[in-house]
């Protein structure tokens, strides 16, 4: 787990901002640095917020997998899946959807009762879809996306992982990007 130094464990890689010093009780079980500071363990890195986005796309891949295997695909009696459409593995797919042509249901997916994928949309990396919810045609839900950290007076992109999820009752009009 990549933890700041504050909610760090022994077995925790502890993540120092730049410019930032660490807590003389920390008990991390390695650091993530700009700079030496004679502790063990301690892997220094010109760009710490770089290196930071790389561990953890590191460490993503395991858990996901691990996700996927627990689970087995379950489609509802009364869902209506068209013709053309993907579906992964550990989909569930709830009463009374409707998932139309060219969909892409990628590994992991949860689509909630009463909702609607349209026309070559695609979901993926473990979205959760609630229920009653539309989604228009050609809408990507759940694209690796960037989150942006304030580095001093610069703006740094950061690579962001995880899974998105729309609650009940949502509306997302056609093309809609939806980053996790």
């Amino acid at each position: 787990r990549i933890a700041l130094p504050g909610s760090a464990q022994p077995q925790d890689l502890c993540f120092l901002p730049p410019g930032a010093r660490p807590p003389d009780d920390q008990r991390c079980g390695a650091w993530l640095a700009a700079a030496d500071f004679g502790r063990p363990n301690t892997l220094v890195a010109t760009d710490v917020v770089l290196a930071c986005a790389r561990a953890a796309s590191w460490l993503a891949p395991r858990r996901i997998a691990a996700h996927r295997a627990a689970r087995a695909t379950e489609i509802a009696a009364t869902a209506r899946i068209a013709p053309g459409v993907v579906i992964g593995a550990g989909v569930r797919i709830g009463e009374h959807a409707c998932i139309a042509q060219h969909a892409v249901l990628e590994d992991g997916v949860s689509i909630g009762a009463y909702s609607e994928v349209g026309v070559g949309s695609v979901l993926r990396n473990h979205a959760s879809i609630g229920n009653r919810v539309r989604i228009g045609s050609h809408c990507a839900i759940g694209e690796d996306g960037l989150a942006y950290l304030r580095d001093g007076q610069a703006w740094r992109a950061m690579p962001a992982f995880g899974s998105a999820e729309i609650g009940d009752d949502a509306v997302l009009l056609a093309h809609t990007v939806v980053q996790a």
